[in-house]
Parts: C-alpha cells; sequence; structure tokens
C-alpha cells in the first residue's frame, strides 16, 4: 500500500478553544479554521481557510498519480473531511477507511457534513486513536480485489509518525480481516446453500435463538474455548459448574464432555463436515442446547433434533427466499469465527457479568487447541504418516512459518496468528460496546487483554456473583415451549412450486452462488416436503414420531467397497422410506435388478437417510437374489457412520451381476 502526504499548512493566530489540543473559529464566510497543537506545543492548521475543497483535489491528484479512485481509500487524517467529499465525487462507490487522530475530529466533521447524504451506509468507516477500532462492514467483493491507497495528512506526518504508524497498521488488519471473510463467504456459498436447504424441516420447526434473550439477566457466564490452556483449567470448570451458565464453542464441547462437564449451550455456526465432527459422535447421551446456525452440517441437526435453537449469520442464499416463507432467524454476528457469534449470543442473554475460559486466540505451549478435541486423530495420522516422534513435532510442522508473535496478558511475546489477532480485536469492541455488563479473562496466557478485560481466575470471578435461578437447562425448556413456530403447510407448498419451477429462485441462485447443481437441490426439497408431511406434529418442534418418508432417489446413496461398484437407477428402487421415533429408525429397503461392476469385494453400503448417524451397532437379516441363486445375508450398522454395510452370509464377496442383482430387508437402529 502506498503512503502519500497531503499538503502542509499553516498555523492560525487566534482561535477558540475546543479542547487542550484543537482550537476552532468561525470564519466570515463560515468556514471552520481548524487547528492542532502538536506534541512539541505548536498550533497548526489542518485545512485551507480560503480553499479547503482545491486544497482536497490537490492532494488527492498527487496521491493518485493521474490514476483513477481505486475501490479502497484510507485517509489518515481527514479533519473536516473534504478529502473524503473529493474522493466520493470521484467515484462513488469507493469504500473508505477514516482513521483519526483526536477524537474532537471526527466531531467536527461529522458536524459539516450533518445533514447531507454524503455517502451510501457502510461507505466510510470512521476509527479513532490510540485503539483505531473499526466495526466490520459487509463490502462488494470487487471493493477488496485491489490494492488500497493510503493518504496521510502531513502535519501528522511530520508531528505524530508513530501514531501514523499504528493507523497504518490497524488498516493493514482491518483489510485482511474483510479479506478473510470475504473469502469464506465465496468459497462456502454452494454448501451454505444446499445444507441450509437440507436442515430447512429442522430450521422451520426449531425454536429461533432470541427465546434466550435475558434469560441469564444478572447471573455469571462462562464462556469456554477450545484453547491450549482448556487442558489445566477442566478442573475448576468442572468444580464451578453448578455456579454460572455455560456456553461452549463447537471445537470444545468434546474435552469439555470427556471431563464430565456438560455446557448449557454449545454454538456452532461452520457448515463444513470438518467442524460438524466435533458435535458427532459425543461420549454421552446428555447433551446440550445447540444455538446452530441454519448451514450446519445436516448430521449435526439430526443428532440435535429437539435441542436446537436457530439463528442465521447473514442473508445469503437461500435466507431472501426462505424470508419470503416467513423463515427469518434471528441473525446474530460473525466475525470469521464461532467466537464472535457466542460472544453476541452471550450479550442477548444480558448476563451480569462474563469470564473467557480457554480462549488464548495464541497457540500457547506451542499447541494449536486443547487436547480431546476431534482434530486428535488428524494429528496421531499425521504423526503416523510424517514418521514424526511426538505431537509436539506434528504441532510445530504445522505452526511453521504461519504464526507472528504479539504481546500476551502478561506483556511477554507469543506466538499467534493474523486472524486470531482479528478475533481479539472484535472481542475488544464486543466489551466496549457492553457497558452493562463486566468482563474477565480466567485463561491465564494468551493475547486476550484490553480495557475493560479482568484478568482473574475463575474461583476469585465468581466469589460474589449472584447464584443461578434454578436449572438452566429447564429455564431454556419451558421458554422453547412457548415459541412460535411457522407455518408448515404453506411451507410445504411453497418447496413444491419451487421444486417445479425452472425460474426464480433458481436463476437468482445462479447468478450469486457458484456451482448450484438443479438436480441435486430438488431432491433436497422435496425430501424437505415429504419431512414436513410425515411428522405428526409438524409445527411443534418437540414433536419426534413420524410417518414413512420415502427417500428422493440418490444413485449416491448406493455404493460398494472399492474396487466393487454398485450401480442403482431410479427404476431399481422399488422401496426405500424410514420413520423416526425418537431416537429409533425404521429402515425399508427393496432394489430391483441393479448392477455389481467392476471387481468384486464383500461389502455394500446403504446410506442412512435424514443426515442421521447410527449409534450404536445392530444388525438385521436381509434377503438377496442375483444369477448364483436366492441367499440370506445381514445388515449391520457402526457407531458413528452414515451408512449401513450389507454382507452375503458368508461374507464372501459379491458375484458380478449386470441388471440382476436384488436386496430387500427392513431394520430398527439407533440413531445420533
Amino acid at each position: 500500500m502506498s503512503v502519500v502526504p497531503t499538503e502542509s499548512t499553516l498555523p492560525t493566530a487566534t482561535a477558540a478553544d475546543l479542547s487542550e489540543r484543537v482550537q476552532v473559529r468561525t470564519l466570515p464566510d463560515g468556514q471552520r479554521d481548524v487547528s492542532v497543537r502538536t506534541d512539541g506545543g505548536a498550533w497548526v492548521r489542518l485545512h485551507s481557510t480560503r480553499a479547503p475543497e482545491a486544497e482536497a483535489r490537490q492532494w488527492v491528484d498527487r496521491a493518485l498519480g493521474g490514476q483513477a479512485v481505486p475501490a479502497l481509500v484510507a485517509v489518515i487524517g481527514p479533519g473536516l473531511g473534504y478529502v473524503i467529499d473529493e474522493l466520493i465525487a470521484r467515484r462513488q462507490d469507493v469504500r473508505i477507511v477514516a482513521l483519526e487522530l483526536l477524537p474532537e475530529l471526527v466531531a467536527l466533521g461529522q458536524q459539516r457534513t450533518q445533514g447531507t447524504s454524503r455517502s451510501n451506509p457502510g461507505q466510510v468507516v470512521v476509527s479513532v486513536a490510540p485503539g483505531f477500532q473499526m466495526q466490520p462492514v459487509r463490502w462488494p467483493a470487487a471493493a477488496l480485489e485491489g490494492e488500497p491507497v493510503v493518504l496521510v495528512h502531513p502535519v501528522w506526518l511530520q508531528h505524530a509518525p508513530a501514531t501514523v504508524e499504528s493507523a497504518r497498521q490497524a488498516f493493514v488488519q482491518y483489510v485482511f480481516e474483510q479479506r478473510s471473510n470475504e473469502d469464506a463467504r465465496q468459497r462456502l456459498a454452494p454448501l451454505y446453500l444446499a445444507q441450509t436447504l437440507q436442515n430447512l424441516q429442522g430450521i422451520a420447526t426449531a425454536p429461533d435463538v432470541s427465546v434466550l434473550d435475558g434469560i441469564a439477566n444478572g447471573e455469571p457466564l462462562v464462556l469456554c474455548g477450545a484453547g491450549p490452556s482448556l487442558d489445566r483449567l477442566l478442573p475448576t470448570l468442572r468444580n464451578n459448574r453448578h455456579r454460572a451458565w455455560y456456553v461452549a464453542l463447537d471445537t470444545s464441547i468434546r474435552p469439555l464432555l470427556a471431563a464430565g462437564i456438560v455446557p448449557d449451550l454449545v454454538v456452532s455456526i461452520d457448515p463444513t463436515g470438518l467442524n460438524g465432527r466435533h458435535l458427532l459422535n459425543l461420549p454421552t447421551r446428555r447433551r446440550p442446547w445447540i444455538v446452530s446456525e441454519g448451514s450446519v452440517d445436516p448430521k449435526v441437526w439430526a443428532a440435535f433434533r429437539g435441542r436446537t435453537l436457530v439463528t442465521r449469520i447473514n442473508r445469503s442464499d437461500p435466507w431472501p427466499w426462505l424470508e419470503s416463507l416467513g423463515l427469518a432467524p434471528t441473525v446474530l454476528r460473525a466475525w470469521g469465527s464461532v467466537l464472535t457469534t457466542a460472544c453476541d449470543l452471550i450479550t442477548r442473554m444480558r448476563p451480569a457479568s462474563v469470564a473467557f475460559a480457554a480462549v488464548d486466540l495464541a497457540y500457547t505451549f506451542g499447541q494449536p487447541y486443547c487436547r480431546a478435541t476431534a482434530f486428535e486423530e488428524d494429528w496421531e495420522a499425521e504423526r503416523v504418516a510424517g514418521n514424526l516422534a511426538s505431537l509436539e513435532d506434528v504441532w510445530a510442522e504445522r505452526l511453521r512459518d504461519r504464526t507472528i508473535p504479539e504481546p500476551d496478558l502478561h506483556g511477554r511475546p507469543t506466538e499467534t496468528a493474523g486472524h486470531l489477532v482479528a478475533f481479539r480485536n472484535w472481542v475488544r469492541r464486543l466489551v466496549l460496546d457492553t457497558p452493562g455488563c463486566r468482563f474477565a479473562n480466567v485463561t491465564g496466557e494468551g493475547i486476550l487483554h484490553g480495557d475493560r478485560i479482568e484478568q482473574t481466575d475463575l474461583d476469585a470471578w465468581l466469589t460474589n456473583a449472584k447464584p443461578l435461578t434454578g436449572d438452566c437447562d429447564e429455564r431454556v425448556r419451558t421458554l422453547v415451549s412457548r415459541a412460535h413456530h411457522a407455518d408448515a403447510g404453506a411451507i410445504v407448498s411453497a418447496i413444491e412450486q419451487v421444486v417445479e419451477s425452472d425460474v426464480e429462485p433458481w436463476t437468482g441462485w445462479e447468478e450469486r452462488v457458484p456451482r448450484v447443481d438443479r438436480a441435486q437441490l430438488r431432491r433436497v426439497l422435496t425430501h424437505a416436503a415429504r419431512q414436513f408431511r410425515a411428522f405428526k406434529e409438524p409445527n411443534d418442534m418437540t414433536a419426534t414420531e413420524s410417518d414413512w418418508i420415502d427417500v428422493p432417489f440418490d444413485a449416491s446413496d448406493f455404493s460398494a467397497h472399492a474396487p466393487l461398484q454398485w450401480e442403482v437407477d431410479a427404476q431399481n428402487v422399488d422401496s426405500f422410506a424410514y420413520r423416526i421415533d425418537g431416537k429409533t429408525m425404521m429402515l425399508s429397503f427393496k432394489v430391483n435388478f441393479s448392477s455389481l461392476t467392476g471387481y468384486p469385494s464383500n461389502e455394500l453400503f446403504l446410506r442412512i437417510p435424514g443426515g442421521h448417524r447410527a449409534a450404536r451397532g445392530t444388525a438385521n437379516t436381509i434377503w438377496m437374489n442375483s444369477l448364483s441363486g436366492k441367499e440370506v445375508g445381514y445388515a449391520t450398522t457402526h457407531p458413528g457412520l452414515d451408512v449401513i454395510v450389507l454382507f452375503r452370509a458368508s461374507e464372501l464377496n459379491f458375484p458380478i451381476e449386470n441388471k440382476w442383482f436384488f436386496v430387500f430387508g427392513q431394520m430398527t437402529l439407533e440413531i445420533q
């Protein structure tokens, strides 16, 4: 980013004091003459008293060197904002970050432009020293693609170079944050669309997250992360479990449950299957309530059925269409991390105090996370594949050349990353914007420090805390029972219209979302409509009993252990249907005239429908027919898998068959 100074100005002789550092006088023509006091004690004029607009034009001309105004510009020391006016006049869609060194100047600039429509909402982001905190905004992707230009007022460049450099670094970090979030939005857009539609029946029947508004009023709350410090904090968290609300980030749920700590709420917003692993195959049947984004892995929605509160983090597709159906869950803010969404949630709960536990936001002890997360198996696989001696070696390889130093809460340098610093800065802003709540960091390590964030331990923090009022789980259940639900009948009608349509919302989705697969999404919507019709009480999220649900045909539901291939066409499926009763699924299937090709193996796979996974192993008898004859086989499930495995009774390889393989059966299994 190029840093371009502006024209120097002359000091004024007389003025009225606005503060110890700013003087303002009004000229006969109504213009304001503003001077600032430098650290050396001299008064220096910020703008020309005769032609500030022309001065701003010259400033921009020199900065751009004949080039057009770029999509993004930073102005360090905008003063009364003439240069901002000039930039917008040259390019109406420019995005500007204004970094001012004195708060009095921000107020003066706002007074000068009061009553005008100088910019669109979010076009100008204003930030003030010393913290240079900036609110995240949603900018078009094009605004972040090119190289920004930074304009620096010469008064500050000459008299406050250290503060100017701090402003420049803050801008660099802000652009990094904006780009990271836009990249995530674009990369995940197809998955976000598909999985939100897969979860449609759950979204419509789950209570909105707003039922939690004020639920912790005046009480203490602990927000648990999965930072490396969680390992040593677990005993203290377990001992104080009854004294505060516990809200967990999804990455921390497995180590918490393994230590016997069941939080009240867990928050999940990441749609990837990698992140969904944290919430599947949990080590206890007692699960917390989950605050889930509509796009989270459908297997997670299935596993937490009846204990889900729905939210969303933006209005990306398919939400505009869902809003037309009356489905508009409360938006919780997200800034690249589930931590930011959890912070927004807990402020809505209105606790008297919040303690951050294991929110290191740094690679404390050289670890990327605490132990016992879903990443353990990945680390071990990397250790074996890389012939490494220990997990410490795995972590060192993962973090090599990917860290930056940052002062920790003790003032010592610690290793972290740019995105973790961004999340820390977001939390700092939230703390400052929530004056009615006390905040503490009980992690003991890491980089979470700043104004109004006390550094203490959990026992001390809870010493004088207000006791909880009743059982937290029961309080949530009571509020959930009163929640309003959408009109299922109207939603089913709308879904069926879209399935038959070739226009909206399809054309809009294809314009905004890459790689839209209409055939796949039609199957997803058809399944959702059948789910709505099947459940006995479709407007009651506690309903767990359904009628039979026919599964829309999808060839990927039928597969085999390589190199064998099980080829099934739609006309081959005589029956593939299921029903749900609580955590019990009954599945019926009959496949005729299918083919087994490739090379023999002894396992066929039938995907468990509805996004469900088996909770425990079971087995049922099935029947098969091929040119080799009729025979008995068996179907079995394995805990945590989303497929049923089909075997011949002898467990010998299946024969190669061309359009003459039949299999049928019915089995009952426990689902997560």
